[in-house]
């Protein structure tokens, strides 16, 4: 009789321990909850992200636009843009066996782009662009390599061909901090990531990135400027980019 009451309450205590894990998965995990991006006029365009769970389902902008979040699993497969509420252009993910993006779609209404992704033994990643109609994207647009260290594109590089036969290629050379990527705990955000290394990483937070050309000559640095809270999530950041002009500023809000 001992043995059975025994039995049935450890039966109970692993039950509420794994509701207590189900509740624990989503419920502590920070994640953006709105950014304020004030840019150079004094603009200011406010964002709101909506989850289910720790996905992210929606980011609505003040200014009537949004981007939808579509998963399979817990990958992401595809992003829409709505513009006025009005559908924009879709795009779609696709994944291999080992959950690593191989290939991005981008249609927007009779134009398609097409960006494939292959992961080489040595770390590098090799990307190759197409463009076409919203049925096919066949025609080369240009590749890149992306070369990673712990775990965030160290350099990328670009080359394109704006005259036939004669390619330009650009490098970027990126530094971060040690800090918590305000997107880091978002599902599925490390998977597409790399898709525009330019802009985001993927733990960590880029202060800096350096544009060269193709015999090495910095044209041009764009920096960021970071205020954290006390989780070491930025609050704030100040990008200021010298050559465009493109200065703004962006605050993060948090749970």
């Amino acid at each position: 009789m001992f043995m059975k009451i025994l039995s049935r309450l450890l039966i109970l205590l692993l039950l509420v321990l794994t509701a207590c894990s189900e509740d624990e998965d989503t419920s502590d995990i920070i994640v953006i909850r709105k950014t304020i991006t004030t840019d150079f006029s004094g603009a200011e365009t406010t964002a709101d992200w909506t989850y289910d769970g720790n996905k992210l389902t929606s980011i609505d902008y003040s200014n009537g636009n949004s981007r939808q979040y579509t998963y399979t699993g817990n990958l992401i497969t595809q992003r829409q843009y709505l513009e006025g509420g009005a559908l924009s252009s879709t795009g779609t993910f696709e994944y291999d066996d080992q959950a690593r993006l191989i290939q991005y779609k981008m249609i927007n209404g009779a134009v398609g782009t097409r960006k494939t992704l292959t992961y080489n033994e040595d770390g590098t990643i090799d990307i190759a662009n197409f463009s076409g109609n919203a049925t096919v994207q066949d025609v080369p647009d240009g590749t890149g390599k992306l070369f990673i260290t712990n775990g965030e594109v160290s350099t990328a590089e670009f080359t394109t061909e704006a005259i036939p036969g004669t390619p330009v290629t650009d490098s970027y050379a990126y530094d971060y901090d040690d800090e918590n990527n305000p997107a880091k705990n978002i599902l599925g955000f490390n998977k597409i990531a790399f898709l525009s290394p330019i802009i985001d990483g993927v733990s960590r937070n880029i202060t800096s990135y350096a544009k060269s050309d193709d015999v090495g000559t910095v044209l041009n640095t764009v920096t960021r400027i970071f205020t954290y809270n006390t989780y070491n999530y930025p609050v704030q950041a100040v990008h200021s980019d010298p050559l465009d002009g493109d200065n703004m500023t962006i605050q993060y809000f948090y749970d």
